[in-house]
């Protein structure tokens, strides 16, 4: 795995990359996963309240793992943030004025990590 900084707002720096890796795993149906991904024009699914949901007219259409709080459940949206959020893979970026981005840079420039990366060379 590579190695990795990330910078945040509040001045907290996370490294990682050089320890075991998390294995992360999904328990979705294979079907869903075999269905081509572009085109889809409905969905249509068994639900709980309703029971049939016209799901139409989205962005996305995305499936809750079924050992997560979306409990395998089919929603539609237009905007994927919350559910890449809820699974954790993704960061979400901030942005700040370019002297702030030259702090960072500079203070990268003389650390540790940076010279490891770099092969002990500036």
């Amino acid at each position: 795995m590579r190695q990795f900084e990330i910078h945040y707002h509040n001045g907290q720096v996370v490294r990682g990359g050089g320890e075991d890796d998390v294995y992360v795993t999904l328990r979705v149906p294979k079907s869903w996963i075999d269905a081509p991904p572009d085109g889809v024009l409905a969905v249509v699914v068994e639900d709980e309240e309703r029971g049939v949901a016209f799901l139409r007219d989205r962005d996305y259409y995305i499936i809750g793992p079924e050992d997560s709080h979306f409990k395998g459940a089919v929603m539609q949206t237009k905007d994927l943030g919350p559910y890449l959020r809820s699974i954790g893979l993704v960061k979400y970026g901030l942005w700040t004025d370019s002297r702030r981005y030259q702090e960072i840079k500079d203070a990268i420039g003389s650390s540790d990590f940076y010279m490891t990366l770099k092969g002990g060379k500036r």
